[in-house]
């Protein structure tokens, strides 16, 4: 029997085209679930970008809140050094005999520190008073009563006490700011 060669490469070429047609489905099924996983872990890769990213503001918020909580802190710490140089520094400047005085503040109806001077003649006082959150200095003849209009911001702080201890003969000052620990101090003086 003779066979037929054209019907065999016939079929053949017909099989070589379905394995063709099979291999590039196959193919292209492989290509769709390579780029389905691309895609997959491109939004994964993104996913984490954004969570890490979020992690960083967060930390950066943090770290800002931190600083300006130190900030405040050192801030109101400085306050009261100032305020207690200040006081310090008019009382050992005018450690003379009948010059320093506590008075009680007609403004704020507390203690304050009293420093009598002459002046081309003229009697004046200077008030040493905290009022709204300040320090404050404020010279008047000695007539007069002061006021916050003609005082003069030394240092923030919320409260100012001062006191004379004869015993020790000296002053004893107490400044505060809410919120923080208070600042005592102790200025001997010399003059009777």
């Amino acid at each position: 029997m003779k066979k037929d060669h054209s019907f065999e490469s016939k079929n053949e070429s017909g099989m070589n085209r379905q394995v063709a047609l099979l291999m590039a489905s196959v193919s292209r099924k492989d290509s769709e679930a390579v780029r389905g996983g691309t895609s997959t872990e491109t939004l994964m890769t993104l996913l984490l970008l954004i969570i890490l990213s979020l992690g960083l503001i967060s930390l950066t918020a943090s770290s800002v809140g931190a600083y300006q909580r130190l900030d405040g802190h050192k801030d109101s710490i400085s306050s009261l050094r100032t305020a207690q140089a200040f006081v310090s520094m008019k009382i050992r400047q005018n450690d003379r005999t009948g010059c320093l005085h506590i008075k009680i503040n007609s403004i704020t109806e507390e203690n304050a520190l009293v420093i009598d001077e002459n002046i081309s003649g003229k009697a004046y006082e200077t008030w040493i008073f905290s009022y709204e959150g300040y320090l404050r200095e404020c010279m008047v003849l000695e007539s007069e009563k002061p006021s916050p209009e003609l005082s003069n911001k030394i240092s923030a702080v919320d409260s100012f006490r001062i006191s004379f201890d004869e015993a020790l003969s000296g002053f004893r000052t107490h400044y505060e700011i809410v919120g923080q620990q208070p600042y005592e101090s102790f200025i001997s003086i010399r003059s009777d």
